[in-house]
């Protein structure tokens, strides 16, 4: 019997695979993983940015805020959206001088009288891409999900309003 197991492999080779399996993985997931799932946005011209998301996918017209950012355009992922469903709203921005402040982005979905059917409050590329991070001249489009509440009613047109706010004092940059 003992004669007959000796095809199997030794534990300590086990051992030795597995443990240099998990030290690889360990190196990898940095690069693989980690930096990637962290990484800011794609950088454009502005020229580039019309060629790269064309149109109806990002439209609109420029939007300045202040004399910081520039809204160059938004879209949308679907032409429409049932109650409880997520809408993903594509903004496509600038920023044409530094930011010192890093503000936070809103999308709100308005319906009659401004009675908001959804909302998400956001810092830009998710929490990725601060606005201090900005640089002047280059463009980015940054997709923020927001969910359309289960109480709206439909069909019906709704806004949408896109636009940038500083948190600690709720001071919202005009547009």
């Amino acid at each position: 019997i003992v004669g007959g197991l000796s095809h199997l492999p030794r534990p300590r080779a086990v051992l030795v695979s597995i443990s240099l399996a998990f030290f690889v993985l360990a190196l990898a997931a940095p690069f693989v993983y980690i930096r990637p799932a962290y990484a800011g946005p794609e950088l454009f011209a502005p020229e580039q940015l019309a060629r790269q998301y064309a149109a109806p996918a990002v439209s609109g017209r420029d939007l300045f805020y202040g004399d910081q950012a520039r809204l160059i355009g938004f879209g949308l992922n679907r032409p429409s959206v049932a109650p409880g469903e997520w809408l993903d709203v594509t903004a496509c921005w600038m920023a044409t001088r530094p930011m010192t402040i890093n503000h936070t982005v809103f999308v709100h979905l308005l319906g009659r009288e401004n009675l908001v059917i959804g909302a998400r409050t956001t810092w830009p590329g998710l929490g990725r891409f601060s606005t201090s991070q900005w640089p002047v001249g280059r463009a980015f489009c940054d997709t923020i999900p927001v969910r359309v509440e289960t109480w709206a009613n439909g069909p019906e047109l709704y806004d949408i309003e896109v636009g940038l706010y500083d948190a600690k004092t709720d001071e919202r940059l005009e547009a």
